[in-house]
């Protein structure tokens, strides 16, 4: 395992679509270089073949997925930087998704 590097938020989202661990100083947004968090959410995943989702954990997405200010500065800055943004439903609820087996299940 590689040791953990310290970065600001963009480095941190850098760091995730290269597939390398890093987080921020007061560890509020991390990844293991597969999963993004902010705090202990995931709100983003790198796919085996380097595609990047974010859910939309923000208070733009319909329903009550807003987690707090800090989290959705975190998903806007990722949706940036990310090949998708999907509804926080759909990317809790699908399966490959979920479990990372893989790719696009689609």
């Amino acid at each position: 395992m590689s040791k953990m590097v310290y970065r600001n938020r963009k480095g941190v989202i850098n760091a995730w679509k290269n597939g390398t661990s890093a987080r921020t100083g007061n560890h509020s947004l991390s990844t293991d270089g597969t999963h993004l968090m902010s705090y202990n959410k995931v709100i983003g995943l790198r796919l085996k073949s380097g595609y990047t989702i974010v859910g939309n954990y923000t208070a733009k997405a319909k329903g009550n997925h807003f987690a707090s200010q800090t989290t959705s500065t975190h998903v806007n800055l990722a949706a940036h930087h990310a090949n998708a943004v999907w509804h926080p439903l759909v990317f809790e609820n699908t399966p490959q998704i979920t479990e990372h087996i893989g790719d696009l299940p689609f």
